[in-house]
């Protein structure tokens, strides 16, 4: 295989803690310094790196989209191979641009009757599937059932039978032998055609995705690598460089039948590639070093929502990656090319924010001759923390080194502001028109006097969830903590809102209260903050009361386990369509939570809601009344607001195309793409979005046909975003100070006036160094 001189970036993953310099793709003892490259740039630019291409599935596969979940292996003769379930298996002798397709009527009469778990392909052609029969009455118990069909098209049975041990993944390695992983974690090679099965190992956890070298078995999982010797048939000694290397960027916390955090591929030898939202990493098996091949930040595997399905290496270290969708990318090095685009746009944000890592990936895709630099402040990995960001970051600022842009979120914005570090934003917002216009009532709830420092990408609704009956006597937090005492007493047990910690009390009413707690003057409104906390006070009493110390004890260890340390109210809010949920279940009469997205958060909402006479919804009453919450502010630094190419950027975040999507953490401040959400549905009322199906607190299943939101319910959400007309949250570090105080005061430990004085000095601190 050709080995391309390029430069790569050596990940710190050395053994014994020894610094050794790594050797980069062409194999040299020694990685190669700038300059030293092959690339046709000038003296001091480094040429070379991956592009990425999108790849034309057949069209029988991409006309299904999300129905569609094939699988991908080279073939014994090179080719790629790309096996569909329902249409059969396809042939691409050019790298994935045509396809021929091979039919396989076994797999497709199967799948047409059955739910396929798991689907493998061998790179001789043979196929196996781990797939469940459906279930037609309530006493039939699920169970897992495999097939297997060699490469000369005949069926053959699959020798396992352990029923509660189930195989719940099939691979094939590249000799073309069949392994079967239990959901147990039991490792067995199975040769279908003498019928039997041999336990080779056992790993720990649960497995996600397999890969095989020459000599190699590497399975990635929940508990991190296990690795097998195939040629010897032992299991193999730790690759400890690997091991570690899994360990820190596989997320074990995000796990899925279809999709996965990490995948990889090997070609020659024992060489293996990963991939992941970092990047493609190359390793040799034993080897002393990790190296990265392809930075994700300028590709695909950097975007949030391109799901990873599997992974090839193919001639000349070509790289083809299958998404889930699907969609398939290829990627190809260029050696003529700048290995980092010379043009650069740098972003930061205090956490990492979903909404940006979307537009900085998307932006990147359609703009390669520009590096847009996604800087996080506090990652989680370095001990980091808010202060200490914050702090590093007002010296870079100071310096005149800081970033272009800036996600307000969680940062001094009013600071900012008061200094003259942020441009204004007025004449750019009203540039847009037309389709690219923003409802007007955000913007002006954004502004300071008559500027505008920063707007929100996207933006959040909190409601109050309950019968229509006690949310009409609801309209501020004195009358909410009213009808939390008269519902408590009119049911003496059981739950009300759901909130049985102090904490998780706070969050849900701080999202429409906090921006109320500073006076113009930017100081503590001490009455403002002593009413806050004394109808929090009463509402979490009523909580409580309906609960024995057993059965609270129980609980709000349960809940204790799942609250973050820090953080502020907005990023901790639970969605109203799960209080909506849980309501529909009986384990509570109201719920407060915020809207975020249409397909799978307004529209379980908004179903509950037709479905539940019981069931209505409004704005969140709270001290800052017709709130909402801003999501991902952006604001541009004012020494580089005459930059174009930032301020593309930023207008690109307020386009259609990104606007358009339908993000998980917020909806469109677009009006046109806001409009968009409901078009983007089936047009049909009565369509299944989706289905949930779970049990409820007595034991019983319960499920839901999750329907588009009618015309009338998305109307009423339109209405809402229509109407608010202020910025509910504050300042987060004063939020933080009341989460780490404010306890206190609700169950009684300190007195709410003293509560409210130990907020005041700790804020004091925090509002002196602004």
């Amino acid at each position: 295989m050709k080995k391309h001189s390029v430069i790569h970036k050596i990940t710190a993953w050395l053994l014994l803690g020894a610094l050794l310099l790594a050797c980069g793709c062409s194999g040299a003892g020694t990685a190669e310094k700038a300059g030293e490259n092959s690339g046709n740039g000038s003296d001091d630019t480094i040429m070379g790196r991956y592009v990425e291409q999108e790849t034309a599935l057949p069209e029988a596969v991409s006309s299904r989209e999300e129905g569609s979940a094939p699988v991908m292996a080279v073939m014994e003769d090179g080719s790629v191979g790309l096996l569909d379930q329902l249409s059969g298996l396809y042939r691409s002798q050019d790298q994935g641009e045509t396809w021929e397709l091979q039919e396989t009527a076994q797999l497709t009469e199967l799948a047409a009757a059955n739910y396929i778990a798991n689907l493998a392909l061998a790179p001789d052609g043979s196929i196996a599937a781990v797939y469940t029969p459906p279930i037609d009455n309530e006493e039939q118990e699920l169970s897992y059932q495999y097939f297997y069909l060699d490469a000369g098209g005949e069926e053959r049975a699959v020798p396992y039978d352990d029923g509660e041990d189930y195989l719940h993944q099939l691979w094939f390695g590249k000799d073309s032998r069949l392994y079967g992983i239990s959901i147990g974690g039991k490792v067995y090679e199975l040769d279908c055609e003498n019928g039997t099965a041999k336990q080779i190992f056992e790993i720990t956890g649960v497995s996600d995705y397999v890969c095989f070298t020459d000599h190699y078995m590497v399975i990635l999982g929940s508990q991190g690598l296990s690795l097998y010797d195939t040629a010897n048939g032992t299991q193999a000694q730790t690759d400890q460089v690997l091991e570690d290397f899994v360990k820190a960027h596989y997320d074990t916390g995000s796990f899925s039948a279809d999709t996965h955090n990490m995948v990889a591929a090997s070609s020659e030898g024992d060489v293996i590639y990963l991939a992941f939202s970092d990047g493609i990493y190359r390793h040799t098996i034993g080897g002393s070093a990790i190296e990265e091949v392809a930075d994700g930040s300028l590709n695909s595997l950097g975007n949030p929502m391109m799901q990873l399905r599997g992974m090839t290496v193919l001639e000349d270290e070509v790289f083809l990656i299958l998404y889930y969708g699907p969609q398939l990318m290829k990627y190809v090095y260029d050696a003529d090319i700048a290995a980092t685009p010379e043009e650069e746009i740098r972003i930061y944000s205090l956490y990492e924010d979903y909404t940006i890592r979307q537009a900085v990936s998307l932006y990147q895709k359609e703009h390669p001759e520009v590096y847009v630099n996604y800087e996080v402040g506090v990652s989680g990995d370095d001990g980091m923390t808010e202060e200490d960001a914050i702090r590093n970051l007002n010296t870079r600022l100071a310096s005149g080194s800081g970033p272009d842009l800036l996600v307000l979120d969680g940062l001094p914005a009013s600071s900012y502001e008061d200094k003259g570090l942020l441009a204004d934003l007025t004449e750019l917002e009203a540039g847009f028109t037309g389709e690219n216009s923003l409802f007007s009532n955000l913007v002006d709830a954004v502004r300071t006097g008559d500027k505008l420092y920063s707007l929100p990408v996207r933006f959040s609704l909190p409601l109050l969830v309950g019968s229509p009956e006690v949310l009409s006597q609801i309209s501020d937090l004195a009358s909410l903590a009213a009808a939390a005492e008269n519902v408590r007493a009119e049911q003496p047990s059981g739950g009300i809102l759901g909130l049985l910690t102090e904490e998780q009390v706070l969050e849900a009413l701080m999202p429409t209260s906090s921006a109320s707690w500073l006076t113009e003057d930017g100081e503590i409104d001490e009455a403002v903050l002593t009413e806050f906390l004394t109808q929090a006070k009463r509402i979490y009493e009523a909580e409580l009361a309906g609960y024995t110390e057993e059965e609270l004890s129980i609980l709000q260890e349960t809940d204790r386990q799942t609250i973050s340390s820090g953080g502020t109210a907005a990023s901790s809010s639970v969605l109203a369509s799960s209080e909506a949920l849980d309501m529909a279940m009986g384990g509570q009469l109201m719920g407060a939570g915020v809207v975020n997205s249409m397909e799978t958060d307004f529209n379980l909402l908004a179903t509950l809601a037709d479905q539940e006479e019981s069931m209505d919804y409004m704005l969140l009453p709270g001290q800052t009344a017709d709130s909402f919450l801003p999501v991902a502010s952006v604001g541009i630094l004012e020494t580089s607001f005459d930059n174009t190419q930032v301020t593309d950027f930023f207008c690109y975040l307020f386009g259609r195309e990104f606007q358009d999507l339908d993000l998980p953490n917020g909806l469109p401040v677009n009006r046109a793409s806001f409009e968009h959400l409901q078009e983007a549905g089936s047009g049909d009322d009565s369509a299944v979005s989706f289905v949930i199906m779970t049990e409820g607190g007595n034991g019983d299943a319960f499920s839901v046909d999750v329907q588009q939101a009618s015309a009338e319910q998305f109307a009423r959400l339109k209405e809402m975003a229509e109407t608010v007309t202020a910025v509910g949250s504050g300042e987060s570090a004063i939020e933080d100070a009341v989460l780490e105080s404010g306890p206190k005061a609700l169950n009684g430990s300190l007195s709410v006036e003293d509560t409210v004085a130990e907020i005041v000095q700790k804020a004091a601190i925090y509002l002196a160094e602004q």
